[in-house]
């Protein structure tokens, strides 16, 4: 009898014993899942932010690029190539409009221009700025002509080694074109703004000629 009862509660506190066992087993186990949850929680968390400050970084704000107030359009041309000169490093900007009647592009604002000819006029597949209108794509140039376009300044003159086009474009329409000398390369961000400058600036002249 003695036995029977020693047996019974042997084995009351073997059971007893492997339900704690395992109930402490599946408690680290929560717990360490719930640890690796909270960290790829947090890494995923850290990576999110870290790319919205990418983005951050590489884009730029092209709203404020734009004249905000209504002017007509000369004056909104040449408040755009100011506003424009300090984010893609302007030194000389030139801003063309093509004729609504007929393919002849011609000069509506000028920045830091100093020539006592004015700027040309060309038609599309002309010179630099028309071949650049025929692609219908911005346009970067690394190598300059020698003399092609020259700064003048408090330190001298000089030559910028880096000349951009940007066509304006109503969906296939270049209406008009942003050429611009810089001393430095367009960089991917600058790329994607002028992007967007164009589209915006296509609207604004789309606008003005339907007056």
């Amino acid at each position: 009898m003695y036995l029977s009862i020693f047996i019974t509660l042997g084995l009351g506190s073997l059971l007893f014993g492997l339900a704690m066992w395992k109930q402490e087993t599946v408690a680290e186990k929560v717990e360490v899942q719930s640890q690796i949850i909270k960290e790829d929680t947090e890494e995923s968390a850290n990576q999110l932010t870290e790319e919205k400050q990418e983005e951050s970084e590489y884009q730029i704000d092209i709203q404020k690029l734009l004249p905000s107030r209504t002017l007509a359009l000369d004056k909104f041309s040449e408040e755009l190539l100011r506003n424009m000169s300090d984010t893609f490093n302007i030194v000389q900007g030139l801003f063309y409009i093509k004729n609504p009647n007929e393919d002849l592009y011609h000069c509506y604002a000028q920045y830091a221009y100093f020539s006592e000819n004015k700027p040309s006029e060309f038609r599309t597949g002309e010179t630099l700025p028309g071949q650049a209108v025929k692609n219908k794509a911005i346009v970067s140039i690394n190598d300059i002509p020698e003399k092609y376009m020259t700064v003048a300044s408090g330190l001298g003159k000089s030559n910028p080694k880096h000349l951009v086009f940007v066509p304006i474009k109503n969906q296939d329409d270049v209406l008009g074109l942003i050429e611009y000398a810089t001393f430095e390369t367009l960089s991917g961000k600058q790329f994607k703004a002028l992007e967007g400058i164009s589209k915006k600036v296509a609207d604004v002249i789309s606008k003005h000629f339907k007056k």
